[in-house]
């Protein structure tokens, strides 16, 4: 796990809306042309493949939105307000943190650190 800041979370998610959105788009386009048959590609082949890119094109906008991060809240240990270091190393000694403070009441963040 990786910590992350609040203005990273909201740019992936963002982005990946935004992906998805213009990848629907442009099956829309696609099927709106074969459909009125202005279907603008020399070859053939194209033209016969044309539905199945529009399924494949589909899967990748599904994709894209799987990847929109989970809305994480103000008080996740997660959430960083800067970086220091390697974002998936100090997400990893937090989540050992609290693990061990789960299970002995305290961080042990000397142990851990061991």
């Amino acid at each position: 796990m990786s910590v992350s800041k609040v203005e990273q979370i909201d740019e992936t998610k963002r982005r990946s809306e935004e992906d998805a959105a213009r990848l629907r788009e442009i099956v829309h386009d696609i099927e709106l042309a074969i459909k009125h048959g202005v279907f603008e590609i020399a070859d053939s082949l194209s033209r016969a493949f044309a539905v199945y890119d529009c399924e494949a094109l589909r899967r990748v906008a599904n994709w894209r939105e799987s990847l929109i991060p989970p809305a994480r809240s103000v008080d996740d240990p997660l959430i960083v307000v800067r970086h220091r270091g390697d974002p998936i190393v100090r997400g990893v000694q937090i989540l050992v943190g609290l693990t061990l403070e789960e299970q002995f009441g305290e961080r042990l963040d000397g142990t851990a650190a061991t």
